[in-house]
């Protein structure tokens, strides 16, 4: 496998595990040859009498030798890019889950005469399947959710500038979400007055 098939995409804990054993394998592999090249390198231009400071000119099969050596080198250098990259993808995971945990603690929740009720789908989603499919905006908050129930109509916000391209806005309403992240939008009604 090369460095370039190694673009780390895994969702999970155990995949983020399988992907560092899969680069540690290449990188060791990338590292050993990289020391034998050079010791070969070495050898070489001993041989052909070429050390620092010398003006003689070197052979091609030296030359070939060192423009391999320098592309392994390279390879080298993405493939520890890759592990920055798997790094922080391995991060935004774990913030993730924490960030829903931490959601699921405030439900089940009951907003009332709420202004612009926007929800959305969730393009995360798509990727990490853990993920709630909706994201729900109410009062300045932003909550996932995994299923929506309004009872009230709706309209379209276009936002063609944006990341989200549109949404289904709820002009006003009452919002209750339940333990499991279901939230069901009711026509909101004044008991004060």
């Amino acid at each position: 496998m090369s460095a370039y098939g190694m673009k780390p995409l895994f969702t999970d804990k155990e995949g983020y595990f399988q992907w560092r054993k899969e680069w540690k394998t290449i990188y060791s592999f990338l590292s050993e040859e990289i020391k034998k090249d050079k010791k070969t390198l070495s050898v070489l231009m001993q041989e052909r009498h070429l050390h620092y400071g010398s003006f003689q000119p070197e052979s091609g099969s030296v030359k070939k030798f060192q423009k391999e050596l320098v592309i392994k080198r390279a390879m080298a250098r993405k493939v520890m890019t890759l592990l920055e990259e798997a790094k922080l993808r391995r991060d935004r995971i774990l913030k993730m889950h924490h960030d829903l945990a931490e959601q699921k603690s405030f439900f089940p929740l009951e907003l009332n005469d709420c202004r612009n009720i926007d929800f959305h789908y969730n393009k995360v989603s798509n990727e990490f399947s853990f993920m709630p499919m909706w994201v729900l905006k109410v009062k300045g908050r932003q909550f996932l959710i995994n299923d929506l129930i309004s009872n009230i109509g709706f309209k379209v916000k276009n936002t063609p500038d944006k990341s989200t391209r549109g949404s289904l806005r709820i002009p006003r309403g009452s919002v209750n979400i339940s333990k499991d992240g279901s939230a069901t939008i009711n026509a909101y009604v004044d008991t004060e007055g």
